[in-house]
């Protein structure tokens, strides 16, 4: 017999180290990545028809895991791209039971959830670590550049001046995929503009010396908060059992369907 919960599994990690391969690459991806894996999704459907329970679930997962996605990209948060690779991995792994976690840490904080929220969650999770990149940067910046960090910024308060520093960094060379988060105010000043526009129509910034924020796609995240689930489950869950609470992460297990 197939092991079709793990087909499942590899399937869905295929799709998202494919997505992030292109999307690192070029900053597009293809929709016939999703069309290819979500056809191969509902394939795996036809051969093993859920119960209704699981798949009154499994469409639960899906609309829960479609409707925040689509909510993240029209507040600009994150690309289309994005969503619809979200969407894709609710198809093809919209529940899951932790039997495929490897968890590396001895414990198992998976347990039953919707895979493609605590994916989300994870990739959120991870996303976060770019602030200590950003304040190493900037650190590096300020010592070897004679204290210049904030040169023509004199009018920011230092509040939006920290905010910066964890935002984005000064750029010291040319990048490719870095969106510029200061802007050219009157009297010869700069500022700051940290939200201008959704991430998917707004231009790269490509000189040196500006304060930008790096352009890496989400769908890395993705990727990694795919890898933290099969390796730890819920980064959160996790961290919040280390700290001494009790959390029970049966989510589904408490979830009956009358019929």
């Amino acid at each position: 017999m197939i092991d079709l919960e793990l087909v499942r599994v590899i399937m869905a990690g295929a799709m998202l180290s494919t997505a992030s391969f292109f999307d690192l690459r070029s900053r597009s991806i293809s929709d016939l990545v999703w069309i290819a894996f979500g056809s191969a999704a509902i394939i795996i459907y036809v051969i093993d028809l859920p119960d209704y329970g699981t798949a009154v679930l499994d469409v639960l997962s899906i609309s829960i895991a479609s409707a925040v996605s689509f909510g993240i990209y029209r507040c600009g948060f994150f690309g289309g791209a994005d969503m619809l690779g979200i969407i894709a991995l609710a198809v093809i792994l919209p529940t899951t039971n932790g039997l495929h976690t490897i968890t590396v840490t001895g414990q198992n904080a998976l347990s039953m959830q919707f895979a493609p929220l605590t994916v989300l969650a994870n990739a959120a999770i991870l996303s976060v670590a770019q602030i200590a990149y950003n304040i190493a940067r900037n650190l590096w910046y300020f010592h070897t550049h004679s204290n210049r960090l904030f040169e023509g910024f004199d009018n920011e308060p230092t509040a939006r001046k920290v905010l910066a520093i964890a935002a984005g960094y000064k750029s010291e060379k040319t990048s490719k995929y870095a969106f510029a988060i200061e802007k050219k105010k009157t009297g010869g000043q700069k500022g700051f503009e940290f939200m201008s526009g959704d991430v998917e129509n707004k231009e790269f910034e490509s000189g040196s010396g500006v304060w930008v924020t790096p352009g890496i796609p989400f769908m890395v995240y993705l990727l990694g908060g795919f890898v933290a689930m099969i390796l730890v489950g819920n980064i959160a869950t996790l961290f919040l059992a280390f700290l001494g609470f009790s959390i029970n992460t049966n989510v589904l297990s408490h979830m009956s369907v009358p019929w």
